[in-house]
C-alpha cells in the first residue's frame, strides 16, 4: 500500500512534463540536527539530489554518519502552487546493527514514516517563512499502536545585516 503511494506519486510525478536535474549537493556537518534533536554522534555525510517538471519536484536526500550509529534516506514528491508547496516526505530510518528490509512495509516491521508538509520556504520575498508537517504514517504509540499523528509548526524570519544573511528558525 505504501510502496503504492509513492510508485503513484512518481508516475504522476513524471507525466507532467519535461523532467530535468535541478540540483544537487553534498553537505558534512560535525553532527546530524533534526527539529532539535541530535540524531547519531558522529560526523555526517549528507548528498542530495532533486528533478523538477514544471510544478513538481523529487528530491532524494540522505544521511550517514561516519560511524554507524545513523543512517536516513528520504524521498520527497513536491508540487509548487503561487505562495506555497506542499510535500510528501518519506522518511527511511534503518535500526544499525539490524537487518533492514528497504521493501517492508508491514505495520510495526517498516522502517518508513510519512509526512504531510505545506511551507512557504521557496518564496522569495517571504518576510516570515512557515513549515507546517504532520506524520500521517509510522508515527505510533508503542505500547497502544494508536497514531501519533505528530505535527511540527517551524517559523524563521529571514533578514540581512550588511554583508551577512541570517534566518533564525523556531520550531
Amino acid at each position: 500500500k505504501y510502496f503504492g503511494i509513492i510508485a503513484f506519486l512518481l508516475s504522476c510525478f513524471c507525466s507532467f512534463g519535461q523532467v530535468r536535474f535541478s540540483e544537487a549537493e553534498i553537505g558534512l556537518t560535525s553532527r546530524y540536527l533534526w527539529r532539535g534533536t541530535q540524531l547519531g554522534d558522529a560526523p555526517v555525510v549528507m548528498p542530495s539530489a532533486t528533478w523538477s517538471a514544471n510544478k513538481f519536484s523529487f528530491n532524494a536526500w540522505s544521511a550517514f554518519t561516519f560511524n554507524n550509529s545513523y543512517s536516513e534516506f528520504d524521498l520527497t514528491p513536491t508540487y509548487q502552487f503561487k505562495r506555497f508547496q506542499v510535500s510528501l516526505i518519506d522518511y527511511y530510518l534503518p535500526t544499525p546493527g539490524e537487518s533492514n528490509d528497504y521493501l517492508n512495509f508491514k505495520k510495526g516491521e517498516s522502517c518508513h514514516s510519512l509526512e504531510l508538509s505545506f511551507d512557504n520556504s521557496s518564496v522569495e520575498d517571504a518576510k516570515l517563512k512557515w513549515m507546517l508537517g504532520c506524520f500521517l504514517l509510522g508515527d505510533r504509540n508503542e505500547a497502544t499502536g494508536n497514531r501519533f499523528y505528530s505535527t511540527y509548526l517551524q517559523l524563521s524570519y529571514p533578514f540581512s545585516l550588511g554583508f551577512v544573511d541570517a534566518e533564525p528558525v523556531v520550531g
